[in-house]
Parts: structure tokens; sequence; C-alpha cells
């Protein structure tokens, strides 16, 4: 619930932090464990692009304070979802 909430709030912080609390309970699904990657991938893509949206440009320091990551995490984690 938090999940969702928090997008649904854009607070990336919490979105985040829930992404950590959801990952354990998809892991020992044995129906979505094969598919973890996958998912967390998804939904770590799903939060970057509403962000982004809302925007003609970010800065990598602006979008690391939204998230409350380091610029070096953002730069490093978001540069492989671009295509």
């Amino acid at each position: 619930m938090q999940l969702v909430k928090s997008l649904y709030e854009c607070d990336y912080k919490a979105y985040l932090n829930a992404m950590v609390l959801v990952e354990p309970i998809l892991r020992a699904d044995r129906y979505l464990y094969p598919h973890l990657a996958y998912w967390m991938r998804e939904l770590h893509i799903l939060a970057y692009k509403q962000f982004l949206d809302s925007y003609q440009s970010v800065t990598l320091q602006a979008m690391a304070n939204a998230f409350g990551v380091s610029t070096e995490f953002i730069d490093q984690h978001a540069s492989g979802f671009i295509a």
C-alpha cells in the first residue's frame, strides 16, 4: 500500500524505501521470485519516468534530492535505463 501511495503522492524517497520492503515479499514467493529483477527494474523505471515527465530538463542533483540518494547513484543507476 505504501508503495502505491508514495508513487501517487510523488514522494520518491518513500517510494524507494517501500521498494526495499516489497523486495523480500517478492523474493519469498516462488512464482514471483524468477521475475524479481524485472519487477524491480520496472518499478524504478515507473518512478523515474513519472519524475522526469514533468520536466524538460532536470539536474542529477535535483533528482538525487527527490529520491533521497546520492548523485553518483542516480548517475550510475539511471544511465542503465536510458534507451
